[in-house]
């Protein structure tokens, strides 16, 4: 009996350290779930900066600037033109908006125009290429492109050359402006005489501007659009 109670020891022994050797089914559970690293809240639903990218998603600058994007003047002509003139289907016309954003906040806006226009001769501001600031026409029969800021105060001739020419230009050009938060910003068009020059270029061919209605159709009259590229608050 003695060496049977012994061999049962020693079997009961062997059992004990048989079953050591292998993981339990809660082992199994923490490792097979890996429940801190396989669903990696952190990481991977990354609520506050990288999933949902709250601040760059916004665009602070283009949710200001949404409201004068795409301002835009038609001046179209009467069917049945002939010549290199034609009547306008009215005397003026205005698109305007307001700048959202702080209204104690002054912002350098750069925009961006093109278009179908003739040129038209100004005197008393300063200009540069098509943009001439401030003054006055000097011709009272050709078309008056100008940009109308109400705060600060400001009109910005948009196509300043030269009055007289039989001719369209095709235009897309930058320049910046200041506009305090809440402004009123107008595109606005003068006739001043019930006649327009027609599409056309030097050579007598219809100008067409790229990507932007009608394209690829070349517009009947003149047209202008002004696209916002950027919104900054002025330093200082």
């Amino acid at each position: 009996m003695s060496w049977f109670l012994r061999s049962l020891a020693l079997a009961a022994t062997c059992a004990l350290l048989l079953a050591g050797c292998y993981p339990t089914d809660d082992d199994d559970d923490n490792d097979a779930t890996g429940d801190d690293d396989a669903t990696g809240d952190d990481d991977a639903t990354g609520d506050d900066d990288d999933a949902t990218g709250d601040d760059d998603a916004t665009g602070d600058d283009d949710t200001t600037s949404t409201a004068l994007d795409g301002l835009r003047i038609e001046m179209p002509c009467v069917p049945g033109h002939t010549g290199y003139s034609c009547a306008p289907q009215a005397l003026e016309f205005d698109d305007s908006a307001v700048l959202d954003g702080d209204g104690g906040t002054t912002y350098d806006v750069t925009l961006r125009f093109r278009g179908v226009i003739e040129q038209n001769a100004y005197a008393g501001g300063t200009q540069d290429g098509l943009w001439y600031a401030d003054g006055y026409t000097t011709d009272d029969t050709y078309n008056v492109y100008a940009l109308l800021v109400s705060q600060p105060d400001a009109i910005y001739y948009l196509n300043a050359g030269a009055a007289g020419i039989h001719h369209c230009w095709g235009i897309d050009y930058l320049h910046s402006v200041q506009v305090q938060g809440g402004a009123t910003v107008t595109l606005y068009a003068d006739n001043q005489d019930y006649a327009l020059i027609i599409n056309q270029d030097e050579n007598g061919d219809p100008i067409v501007i790229p990507d932007i209605p009608p394209y690829p159709e070349a517009f009947d009259g003149q047209f202008l659009q002004m696209d916002v590229v950027s919104v900054e608050p002025t330093d200082g």
